[in-house]
Formats: structure tokens, sequence, C-alpha cells
């Protein structure tokens, strides 16, 4: 754990970059196609809010004028990496405030529409007890959040899209990647368009979704988590 950076301050920085470049996109030839009408898709994998992480994903959104959640945890909150009904990258978590629960988010820059976007959430916990949220877009640090103390560290399966109707994915996902640490920036951003070996330090989920066919999401991962697809289609782009 590290020093905090400052003392009794919600710090949201927003950096403006431009998300997309024309060698952004995965590795693979496949991916998971999501509607936003069907089901979503829960693995087995248990993440502990509460402990630091880091979690990766490709996306490729067909639309922005909604709110998706494309990687979640099985109740509502936390949010890890979605999409706000205005087009920007957002994550957000729940604390417990003075006068109940209560919810904070952190929104990144603007995104492009059928563009594949790779995203990234990390959370490094500090010696006082908080937190820092930071997001990552094609490799950059886009926006970061101090995190509450009283924040709740619950652990919940991950999800792939949302439970809630209003809140489920519509495009692709290409890779998901998640690990049980913080990784540091050129860590992202040298890792993003390499394929992994399996066996990284921290890696606790690893979905290339290249199968192309099939009712299984193989998970590269020392844990090998597959999941079942439900609610999504193999595509080829």
């Amino acid at each position: 754990m590290k020093k905090k950076i400052g003392e009794g301050l919600l710090l949201l920085t927003v950096v403006l970059l431009g998300v997309c470049s024309a060698n952004s996109e995965p590795l693979g030839r496949h991916a998971l196609k999501f509607e936003g009408d069907g089901p979503w898709i829960e693995t087995s994998y248990s993440l502990d809010f509460g402990s630091e992480f880091t979690v990766e994903a490709w996306i490729k959104p067909d639309r922005l004028d909604r709110w998706q959640s494309y990687i979640g945890l099985r109740g509502q909150y936390p949010y890890l990496i979605c999409v706000h009904h205005r087009g920007r990258a957002f994550t957000g978590y729940a604390y417990q405030g003075e006068d109940g629960m209560k919810y904070s988010f952190v929104f990144g820059s603007l995104l492009e529409a059928d563009t594949w976007i790779h995203i990234a959430l990390t959370k490094e916990n500090m010696d006082d007890g908080s937190a820092v949220m930071r997001l990552y877009i094609n490799g950059e640090k886009d926006s970061e959040l101090e995190v509450n103390k009283n924040y709740s560290k619950l652990t919940q399966n991950l999800w792939i899209s949302s439970r809630v109707v209003d809140r489920r994915a519509f495009g692709l996902i290409g890779e998901i990647r998640v690990w049980e640490r913080a990784r540091a920036a050129d860590e992202i951003s040298g890792a993003m368009n390499l394929e992994l070996a399996g066996d990284e330090e921290g890696l606790a989920g690893y979905w290339k979704f290249n199968e192309g066919e099939g009712t299984i999401a193989h998970d590269s991962s020392p844990n090998k988590n597959h999941v079942a697809i439900s609610g999504a289609e193999w595509v080829e782009w």
C-alpha cells in the first residue's frame, strides 16, 4: 500500500484524450455480442472489492445513449466498467454515509460508438483505509477518484453485462482480464495488445473470447473459471 496523495479531498481528475487509435483492438477475431435485451453472464470468480485489483476489457459499444454495464458485480453496486448514457466511460461504488448508503462515481472521456476501446479500472488501497480508483482508456490514465474510507468492502461474483434490464450492454466484448493487484500504468499499456502466458503474477481471470462457437468461454488464468454463455452470441469481426 502507498501513502495517500492528499488529505480530506475528493479528487476527481478528468483528462480529455483521443481515446481511439488505428491499432486499438483486441488480439482475437471473435467476440461476444450483447443486444441489451438478453440475460447477463455470471462468472464463478468472486472479486473482493475491499482488496486491490485491476479489471480490464476490450469493448465495442453499438450505442452510447443509455447506461450500460459491461463488467460489474452480482449486486447493482459497485459498477466496474460501464458506459454512461451521455457516452462517457465510468465506474462507481457505494459507501456508508451519515444518513445511509451513498454512491460515488468517476466519469472518464467521451467514447466513440462502433470502435474498439480498451478500458482498465484499478483500485489501490491507502494506509489510512481509503483507496484510489483509476480509469485507463487505451492505456492512458483518464480519470481518478479518491474512495471514501467507509466504502462497501463486499465480495461478489463478477458479472458480464447486468442483471438490471436498463443497464445491460449493447455491443461487443473482445476480452476480459482480472488481476488481484493494482496494475501500474506502464503494465496496462505495455500488455493490452499482447497475449498473456496465463501465469503472470496476480492474474485471476483471463477470458479471451476467441472460441467463436460453443457454449463455454474458457478462463486461461490459473483459476480456470470457465463461464457458460447465455444471452450473448459469438461473432467474427
